[in-house]
C-alpha cells in the first residue's frame, strides 16, 4: 500500500511531514526520519521494509488549474 503528500505544505514542509508520518505506524508505516530532510524531490519518507510506503510527490499547481482552467472552458463551449 501506498500513500502520498503532495501539493503545498506537504511537500515541501519537513516538520508538517514528520508530524504527519509518524503517528501512522499503526498502518505499517515506518516514518524514517533520515530521509525526510528535502524539498521538491519524488521521494519515499519510509523504511523499504514499511508495509505502507508514504512518498512525497511535487506538484505543479500552477499547471493544474490551467488544466482545469481550460478543461473548463472547452466543456462550456462545447454545450454553447
Amino acid at each position: 500500500m501506498q500513500s502520498f503528500f503532495t501539493a503545498g505544505v506537504l511537500e515541501n514542509s519537513m516538520l508538517q511531514r514528520r508530524l504527519i508520518a509518524s503517528q501512522l505506524g499503526w498502518l505499517g508505516a515506518h516514518f524514517d526520519e533520515s530521509l525526510n530532510n528535502f524539498r521538491g524531490e519524488e521521494k519515499a519518507i519510509t523504511t523499504p521494509d514499511s508495509k505502507v510506503q508514504i512518498w512525497v510527490i511535487p506538484t505543479n499547481e500552477e499547471l493544474m488549474i490551467a488544466k482545469r482552467y481550460l478543461r473548463t472552458r472547452k466543456n462550456k463551449f462545447l454545450k454553447e
